[in-house]
């Protein structure tokens, strides 16, 4: 399956609680590729139980020791130890090498359920062969807040009323925007802006009164045509801002 979101918009939550609910059914690795092939790989073998390393013998045959595997055998030991009760969850998937990307399309083909979460689709390779195309919709409100109040009790903050509505309100429904704000105000970063919320009150009501005003005048003034090229104008600004505004 490939999920796909803007940035932040939880796909990675969403990986972890399919993780969560699905670990009686499945063996599950979670993986992220940040531009290291092999650690991709071990990071994927260690969730999944598979051994990393390799023995290493002396001229007699007799085990020594043992060394890491490399890149090309992990991938067929972790190969070689899936099947249809292995499922693979691949977070920013859209970044993943191709290398990696061709050797997800064979454990696909040999049964190995994937799960990809991206921000995009390639539409090439592994991505056209998923069998469902879904798009993560924006986190609700209400869980929004409640994601917010656990990061910020991780983080060792309690938040109150006003800040938690302030928080939900800028994060607009992304989940790392929320920890980002969480994180300033932790740092003491934010609490002016908090403050400062309460102290300015937006004009933008009172302007678009008044340039409303203004174009009514413009149909009163029948025969006074500066006061309907007055009103004209304003009309139009009344119709700019009232955009702007709903942005």
């Amino acid at each position: 399956m490939l999920v796909m979101a803007e940035a932040g918009a939880g796909k990675t939550v969403l990986g972890n609680r399919l993780a969560a609910e699905l670990a009686a059914t499945y063996s599950i690795a979670i993986a992220s590729y940040t531009g290291a092939l092999k650690a991709a790989l071990i990071s994927i073998a260690k969730q999944l139980d598979i051994p990393t390393t390799t023995p290493t013998y002396n001229k007699d045959g007799d085990i020594t020791g043992e060394k890491p595997m490399s890149a090309d055998q992990l991938r067929e030991e972790i190969a070689s130890n899936c099947d249809s009760g292995t499922l693979i969850i691949c977070d920013s998937a859209e970044r993943w090498s191709a290398s990696l990307r061709y050797w997800l399309e064979g454990l696909h083909n040999q049964g190995v359920v994937l799960l990809l979460l991206a921000s995009r689709n390639p539409e090439r390779d592994i991505f056209l062969k998923m069998p469902v195309l879904l798009q993560l919709e924006e986190i609700p409100e209400l869980e929004m807040r409640s994601l917010i109040s656990q990061e910020a009790q991780h983080q060792g903050l309690k938040l109150n009323t006003q800040q938690l509505a302030s928080i939900t309100s800028r994060a607009g429904g992304n989940i790392t925007r929320a920890k980002y704000l969480v994180q300033q105000l932790r740092l003491g970063e934010e609490s002016e802006l908090f403050k400062s919320s309460n102290q300015y009150r937006s004009i933008t009501p009172f302007l678009m009164a008044g340039l409303a005003a203004f174009s009514i005048l413009r149909y009163l003034a029948n025969g006074d045509p500066a006061m309907r090229l007055i009103g004209g104008a304003a009309l139009v600004l009344y119709m700019v801002i009232r955009q702007l505004s709903r942005a």
